[in-house]
């Protein structure tokens, strides 16, 4: 798809990104604004161009401001479990600035295992909120209570709203700290070691 205006070409969609846009428009019957299209196709585009989309297993962008395109892989657009798409469990808000769960008992499966990832890996998130909840949730990521297995990102401490911790395959944390939960946090995994970047 090419913006024109006048007969000049404004800018031309990546074809992932176009991917995205349309799954949601012709399976959840939304129709992206301009705003998140361009959203999308920046997403998409930037991680080609800094070499790193190949590399992506799940990404979720939520865009669109419900449930139903808020579930969608946007590296799998297909509505499957093994396309890492989410399915959502519990209180969950969903708009058009993402999601949020209830603190208590909202949550996303994945069907991403941490034990499927080998080697080396990331995971970030934005939050637009400052949490002072004692719940100690894991607000990105994935963890097994009974089989320590996990590869996780919580934004707070249980009486420490001033570090983030990450975990990788056991219960031992490495803390980062920050001063609010308002922000980007991402940590990495390089060989067995934790760091945020």
């Amino acid at each position: 798809m090419q913006l024109i205006n006048k007969g000049r070409i404004l800018r031309t969609f990546d074809k992932d990104a176009l991917a995205i846009i349309n799954t949601i428009r012709d399976v959840d019957g939304i129709i992206l604004t301009q705003d998140e299209r361009w959203y999308v196709n920046h997403i998409v585009s930037g991680f080609k161009a800094i070499g790193v989309w190949t590399k992506i297993k799940a990404l979720y962008g939520f865009v669109g401001g419900t449930a139903a395109t808020h579930k969608w892989n946007w590296k799998d657009m297909r509505d499957l479990d093994a396309a890492y798409r989410l399915t959502w469990n519990g209180t969950i808000i969903h708009n058009v600035m993402g999601v949020k769960g209830d603190g208590i008992s909202g949550y996303a499966e994945t069907y991403l295992a941490p034990s499927s990832f080998t080697a080396n890996m990331s995971l970030g998130v934005y939050s637009f909120s400052n949490i002072t909840s004692t719940n100690f949730p894991v607000d990105i990521g994935s963890q097994n209570n009974t089989n320590p297995s996990s590869f996780s990102l919580t934004f707070a401490d249980e009486n420490d709203f001033t570090s983030a911790r990450a975990a990788i395959n056991s219960f031992s944390f490495n803390n980062i700290s920050h001063q609010n939960t308002i922000g980007f946090f991402g940590a990495t995994k390089v060989g067995t070691t934790v760091t945020s970047p």
